[in-house]
C-alpha cells in the first residue's frame, strides 16, 4: 500500500465527511466502476431470473439476499484506485479467491443482516481476517465510524425503498389495464390478485434501485474503513513525513556540497522538490484528464497543376469559378426541394396513413336479396353505375350504388344489419354513425332507391351524376398511378441533392480531429490538475462547493469573487485574511462547468462584487499583454500566460508581487495586515487546460508557498444556481420529463381526460333537491323576491272577500276563514330573512290560495 500515491488526501475526518469522500470517489470512477459492477450483477440476476422464472416474488427475495456479492466489486476497485492503480474488469475475476469467494458464505448467511456490511467487508477482502481476529479487528475499527456505518445502511435502505416506490407510482400511472384498485403501485402490500407481469415489473424496479444505490453504499462504507485506519494508524502523519523527506532531500544535498566546496549558494529552486510544469504534465496523463475527440471534414482546394500552369489559369479565378458552381448547386437543391414539396402535396391522399381494415367480415352476406360480398362488386362502383345509367338501366345503377353502400356499412362500419332488415332498418342503423356526411348521403341514396325500385320513378341525370361523383363508400384503398413515380422521385431526390451539393471543382475532403472536452472528473472540476500537482509537491489541498465555515488562519483560500455575495461576508473574509490567512481572489473564468475546449467566449468579469468594493479595486481601462513576467521575492521569475485581456486597477495598494502595471494588473499580491491578499484578473491560467502553458504551474506553486507551505482550499463558484445549471446542461431530460407529466395529466385529470362515469350509487330525494335549490335561490335573491308574487295573490284574494291587510286582526280573520294557523300565516306573509325553510312558506301560501278560491299557479 503506497500511501504517498493516494489520489485523495489521507487525513482524519469526521464520519460523515468520510462518507462524502466515498461518494466523491464513486463519482470520480463512475464509468469503469459501474462497468465492472454490471459484469457481476447482470449474470447473477440472469441466473436468478432463470431459476425463478415462475416465481417473481422468489426472484425479488434472492436479488435482495445476494446484495453482498455486488458490494465486493466496488470495494475491490476502489481499494486499488485510491492508491493510483485502478484495476480492470479482468483483474476482479482473476483474483476471484480474494475478490469474490473469501468470506462469501458467512456474508450470505450469518452476517447477511449486519448493518455494517460495507464497513466490515474490507477487513475480510483486504486484511484477510477471519474468525476471532475478524471480530477483534471490526470492534477496534468500529470505534471510529461503526455507528455511522449503521446509519449509512439505514439511509441506503430508505433510498432504495423510495426509488422503488417512486418508479412504481410513476410508471403505474401510465398502465392502462383493468387491474384491482391500487395493485399497480402497492401490489406487494395488499391482498389483491395482480398479474405476474406486474410482479416482474416490481422486481425490475427493485433491481434498478440496487443498481443506483449499492455502488455508492459500498464506496461510502469503504471510505469509513479508510478513515478509521487513518485515525488509528496515523496515515496522515506518515504521508507528511514522506513529503517532508522529499522536500528536504535536495536541501541536504546542497548543504553537503556547500560544506565540501561544491556549489556557492542555495536557491529557491533547490528547495522545490520538482519542476511544477513537469509535475503537472505528469498529472495530465491521468485517465481523469482523458480528452473526447470528434472528426470534422476539412476542404482543401487543389487546382490541377497542368491545367493551371500550362493553360495560364489563375488559381484565384478557379476558386471564384468554384464558388459560382456552388451557387448553381444550391439553386438546383432549392429546385429539387420545391419539386418534392409539390409532389408531396399533389399526392397527399396516397401518402396518408390508413388503418388496416379487417380481413374477415362477421356481417351477413346477403341483405334483401343483394349480395354484399366485396368480391362480387366491381372495382370502381360509381363509374360502373354511371355507365349503367347512361345505358338506360337506372334501376341497376341505383341498385349497384345501394348494394355497395350496404356492403361498406356491413363490412367496414360493422353495423348490426340482419338479412331480414328492410331499407328503413338499414337507414336507422346508418344513422348511428358519427360521420354526418356519409349518413346524409345514404339517406338521399335510400330515398332515390325506394322511389325508383318501388314507385317506378327513374332518377334524373343531374342527381344521378351527383351520387356517382360524391359516393363516399369506397371498399378498396388504391394507390394512384402517380404513386410509384412519386415514391421513385422521393428515393432519388436525397442522393441527387447530396451529389449536387458535393459538386465542387478539384476538391479533396480530409478529416481532422477536434477536441470536445474532458471525459473524466476534469470535466466538472477545473482545479483538478492544480490540486493534484500541489499534493504531489507536498501541499495539502481541499475543494469546497461553497465558502462555508472559515478555516484556520494557517491556510490559503482560492475563491471566486462572486462567491462573496454580501458586504458582511466580504468583511468576514478580509478579517480572516488580516489575521494571517492568504486569500487568493479570482475575478473571472471561475465557472465550474465551463468547457475550456469549446466555449470561446468567457463570462464577463464582475468587478462590482462586495469583496472587490471593500478592497477598492476597479476594472482597468487598458488591456494588458498576454504574456507577463512575474518576479518573486527570492529573485526567481516565471512567465504568466493569460488567455483573456482582462486586468485590474490596484493603484491604491502597494503590491510586492505584480504581473503587469498597477493600472493594468493581471496578478497582484500584497500584504494585508498579518496576512496576504492576491488578486487574479482571470483564473484561466490555472484551470486544467492552461495550467501547463508557459510558467503558470510554477507561478501557482510559488503563490501558495510565498511564506511557507500550508493547506490550500479551492472554492467552487457560488454564482451558478441549480435552476440555471439545469436549464443549461439538462434541458433535454427536463423537457422530456415535462412532456411525460403533461401526458400523465392529460390522461388522468377529469377536465382533460375521458369522461368519468356518473356515480349512481348515491340516492338523492327530490324534496331534498328542491330544498337545496330553494336555499341557493334564497341566498342569491332573498325570500321577498321569491315569494312576492304568491303574497300579492293571497292579499288580493283576501281583499275581494272583505279581509283587508290594514286591519288589526288580519291574520286572525284570515286564519278563521282558511283554517291555517296564525303563526304559519305570519311566517308566510312577512319577510323573515333568517328563515331557512322556504318550502314551508311556499306551501302555506298555496294553502291560502286554495282556501280563498284562487286558481293555483306555480311559484
Amino acid at each position: 500500500m503506497k500511501l504517498d500515491q493516494a489520489t485523495a488526501v489521507l487525513r482524519p475526518r469526521s464520519a460523515w465527511e468520510a462518507v462524502d469522500l466515498g461518494l466523491a470517489l464513486c463519482r470520480r470512477h463512475w464509468g469503469p466502476l459501474m462497468r465492472g459492477w454490471l459484469t457481476v450483477a447482470l449474470p447473477l440476476w440472469a441466473i436468478i431470473i432463470f431459476l425463478c422464472r415462475d416465481y417473481p416474488g422468489g426472484a425479488c427475495f434472492l436479488i435482495w439476499l445476494t446484495k453482498p456479492v455486488l458490494t465486493r466489486q466496488p470495494v475491490y476497485y476502489l481499494s486499488r484506485a485510491l492508491f493510483g492503480q485502478p484495476p480492470c474488469r479482468r483483474d476482479f475475476w482473476r483474483d476471484w479467491k480474494v475478490s469474490l469467494w473469501k468470506g462469501l458464505i458467512p456474508g450470505l448467511t450469518i452476517r447477511r443482516l449486519s448493518y455494517q456490511r460495507s464497513f466490515r467487508l474490507p477487513v475480510i477482502m483486504l486484511e484477510g481476517q477471519q474468525g476471532r481476529g475478524y471480530n477483534q479487528r471490526v470492534n477496534v475499527l468500529g470505534a471510529h465510524g461503526g455507528g455511522s456505518a449503521s446509519s449509512l445502511a439505514f439511509a441506503g435502505l430508505v433510498l432504495q425503498l423510495v426509488i422503488t416506490l417512486g418508479l412504481a407510482e410513476y410508471v403505474g400511472g401510465f398502465i392502462n389495464e383493468n387491474l384491482p384498485d391500487g395493485s399497480a403501485s402497492t401490489s406487494l402490500f395488499s391482498s389483491v390478485e395482480f398479474p405476474p407481469w406486474l410482479a416482474w415489473l416490481w422486481t425490475g424496479f427493485f433491481a434498478a434501485s440496487i443498481a443506483l444505490i449499492e455502488p455508492f453504499y459500498a464506496a461510502a462504507g469503504f471510505a469509513l474503513y479508510i478513515n478509521s485506519r487513518t485515525h488509528l494508524e496515523g496515515w496522515d502523519i506518515e504521508v507528511a513525513f514522506r513529503r517532508m523527506s522529499l522536500r528536504l532531500a535536495p536541501a541536504a544535498v546542497a548543504a553537503l556540497l556547500l560544506l565540501f566546496g561544491g556549489i556557492p549558494a542555495t536557491s529557491r529552486a533547490a528547495e522545490t522538490p520538482a519542476d511544477p510544469k513537469s509535475v503537472v504534465q505528469e498529472v495530465l496523463q491521468s485517465p481523469d484528464f482523458e480528452l473526447e475527440k470528434y472528426k470534422v471534414p476539412k476542404t482543401k482546394m487543389k487546382p490541377d497543376d497542368d491545367a493551371g500552369k500550362g493553360r495560364g489559369i489563375d488559381p484565384e479565378a478557379l476558386e471564384s469559378a468554384g464558388t459560382g458552381y456552388r451557387w448553381v448547386g444550391y439553386l438546383i437543391i432549392a429546385a429539387v426541394v420545391f419539386v418534392v414539396a409539390w409532389l408531396l402535396w399533389k399526392n397527399r391522399a396516397a401518402l396518408r396513413w390508413t388503418k388496416r381494415e379487417a380481413a374477415v367480415s362477421t356481417g351477413p352476406k346477403v341483405v334483401m336479396g343483394m349480395d354484399l360480398a366485396p368480391e362480387s362488386l366491381p372495382d370502381d362502383i360509381p363509374q360502373t353505375a354511371w355507365k349503367e345509367f347512361q345505358a338506360g338501366r337506372p334501376v341497376e345503377a341505383l341498385r349497384l350504388l345501394y348494394r355497395g353502400s350496404l356492403a361498406w356499412l356491413v363490412n367496414r362500419a360493422s353495423l348490426p344489419v340482419h338479412e331480414s332488415d328492410t331499407e328503413g332498418d338499414c337507414l336507422r342503423h346508418a344513422q348511428s354513425l358519427t360521420d354526418t356526411e356519409r349518413v346524409s348521403f345514404f339517406e338521399f341514396l335510400t330515398s332515390m332507391w325506394i322511389n325508383c325500385a318501388y314507385a317506378g320513378e327513374a332518377p334524373e341525370a343531374r342527381p344521378m351524376k351527383h351520387l356517382c361523383d360524391n359516393w363516399p363508400f369506397s371498399l378498396r384503398q388504391r394507390s394512384s398511378p402517380a404513386a410509384p413515380a412519386t415514391a421513385l422521385t422521393l428515393l432519388l431526390t436525397f442522393p441527387i441533392s447530396l451529389l449536387v451539393a458535393g459538386c465542387k471543382p478539384s476538391e479533396k475532403v480530409e478529416y481532422e480531429e477536434k477536441i470536445s472536452g474532458y471525459k473524466g472528473a476534469a470535466a466538472i472540476n477545473p482545479w483538478l490538475a492544480a490540486t493534484r500537482m500541489l499534493e504531489r509537491m507536498g501541499v495539502d489541498t481541499e475543494t469546497r462547493q461553497s465558502l462555508g465555515t472559515m478555516p484556520g488562519i494557517h491556510a490559503t483560500m482560492f475563491i471566486p469573487a462572486e462567491s462573496v455575495a454580501s458586504r458582511g461576508s466580504a468583511i468576514q473574509v478580509l478579517q480572516w485574511a488580516s489575521n494571517g490567512g492568504h486569500l487568493i481572489v479570482a475575478c473571472s473564468d471561475t465557472d465550474r462547468f465551463r468547457n475550456d475546449w469549446r466555449d470561446a467566449e468567457p463570462f464577463e468579469p464582475d468587478y462590482a462584487t462586495p469583496l472587490l468594493q471593500e478592497l477598492d479595486v476597479a476594472l482597468a481601462t487598458e488591456d494588458p499583454a498576454l504574456f507577463n513576467n512575474v518576479t518573486f521575492q527570492d529573485g526567481e521569475s516565471a512567465t504568466l500566460q493569460s488567455t483573456r485581456r482582462m486586468a485590474l486597477n490596484i493603484r491604491w495598494h502597494n503590491a510586492d508581487l505584480l504581473a503587469g502595471s498597477e493600472e493594468s494588473a493581471v496578478l497582484a499580491s500584497f500584504s494585508y495586515r498579518l496576512g496576504r491578499v492576491t488578486l487574479l484578473a482571470s483564473a484561466a491560467p490555472f484551470r486544467n487546460r492552461f495550467i501547463e502553458n508557459s510558467g503558470n504551474a510554477a507561478i501557482l506553486y510559488n503563490l501558495v508557498t510565498l511564506d511557507y507551505a500550508r493547506p490550500v482550499i479551492f472554492v467552487f463558484s457560488g454564482k451558478t444556481s441549480l435552476w440555471s445549471m439545469l436549464m443549461e446542461y439538462a434541458w433535454m431530460p427536463l423537457a422530456g420529463t415535462a412532456l411525460l407529466i403533461a401526458l400523465w395529466l392529460w390522461r388522468h385529470l377529469p377536465r382533460f381526460g375521458p369522461a368519468l362515469p356518473a356515480d349512481q350509487s348515491a340516492i338523492r330525494h327530490f324534496g331534498t333537491q328542491l330544498d337545496e335549490n330553494g336555499k341557493f335561490l334564497s341566498d342569491r335573491a332573498g325570500h321577498d323576491a321569491l315569494l312576492a308574487p304568491a303574497r300579492r295573490s293571497v292579499m288580493q284574494a283576501a281583499a275581494q272577500r272583505g279581509i283587508h291587510g290594514e286591519g288589526q286582526n288580519f291574520e286572525e280573520h284570515l286564519s278563521a276563514r282558511t283554517g291555517v294557523p296564525v303563526a304559519e300565516i305570519q311566517d308566510a306573509l312577512h319577510d323573515h330573512s333568517d328563515s331557512g325553510n322556504l318550502i314551508a312558506a311556499a306551501a302555506t301560501l298555496q294553502k291560502l290560495q286554495h282556501s280563498l278560491g284562487v286558481t293555483l299557479q306555480p311559484i
